[in-house]
This record gives C-alpha cells, sequence and structure tokens, in this order.
C-alpha cells in the first residue's frame, strides 16, 4: 500500500490508466471527498462522462457534496442502486458510451463476485475503475491516513 495525501499524487498514479485502484481508509478519514474530487479532476482532463456507482450515499447527498467542493456535475452520472450486479455496471458503461472514470463508493457493500470481477470491467471497456473502502477497527489502529492500493493497473 501507497500512502496517498492529496488529489495530485493520486493523479499522478492513475490519471492515464486504466485497471482498479482502490482507496482504503478508517472511517471520517475523507475518502468520499477524496475519491469525489479525484473523480471531478479526472473529467476535466479527460473526455467521457464520469460514472459514480453509491453504495452508502444517496446521488442527491453527493450532488451536493460534489456542489460544496465547486465539482461541476455535468459530466457525472451518480447509479445509487443497492447492490448492483456486474450486468447492471456493464450495461451503465454501454448505456453512456465514453465513461472516463468508474468510481464505487463503498466497497464492501458490493457483492463478492461484482467486486472480483471489477478488473475484468476495468480491462474490458479500458476505464479506470476508482474503488472507495473501509479499514476495519485491527488495520492501521493509530493511522488517520487514506492509502491507495493498485489491482491489476495499466
Amino acid at each position: 500500500m501507497e500512502k496517498v495525501y492529496s488529489v495530485n499524487q493520486i493523479l499522478d498514479c492513475v490519471s492515464e490508466k486504466t485497471g482498479v485502484f482502490e482507496l482504503w481508509g478508517r472511517p471520517a478519514t475523507g475518502k468520499t471527498t477524496l475519491m469525489l474530487q479525484t473523480v471531478g479532476e479526472i473529467n476535466k482532463r479527460k473526455a467521457g462522462t464520469a460514472l459514480i456507482f453509491s453504495l452508502e450515499a444517496s446521488e442527491a447527498l453527493l450532488r451536493r457534496r460534489m456542489q460544496q467542493l465547486n465539482i461541476p456535475c455535468d459530466r457525472v452520472v451518480i447509479d445509487d442502486t443497492p447492490h448492483p450486479t456486474a450486468a447492471h455496471i456493464e450495461r451503465k458503461i454501454k448505456q453512456l458510451g465514453n465513461v472516463s472514470i468508474l468510481a464505487v463508493d463503498y466497497l464492501q457493500l458490493m457483492e463478492n463476485t461484482v467486486r472480483e470481477q471489477l478488473p475484468w470491467i476495468a480491462e474490458e471497456f479500458g476505464i479506470l475503475i476508482l474503488a472507495v473502502g473501509v479499514l476495519g477497527p485491527k488495520n492501521h489502529e493509530e493511522d488517520k491516513g487514506v492509502y491507495l492500493w493498485v489491482q491489476n493497473g495499466n
């Protein structure tokens, strides 16, 4: 795991890549905010639509947070369908056409079979997937940082 402190550091790692990149951190360490900022910056740099699957917060809540953070929402689609399947995710990507980034918030709320298919989805569609997860109480108890983990990044 690599400790990441800013959107710019994340962008240096992921902006021109495809694959699954996971942001992990303890509760209330700013993971969702960091994900939203990263999605916003990548969406500025690349053509296409950002697609966010939010398994915790509603679409309305995430849009309010984006507005508070001055992140443009015009090319962002937020899907707050509970427990989306891999087929649902694939259909949404195909429906939108040109997806610049796919974000998932929170990884633990996603079915294991879908989580296992994320690398394949990233490869199949040639996209970057940024997934957010919460570290358990035994992981990095003293640390309040957010960590970036790369899975099959190209």
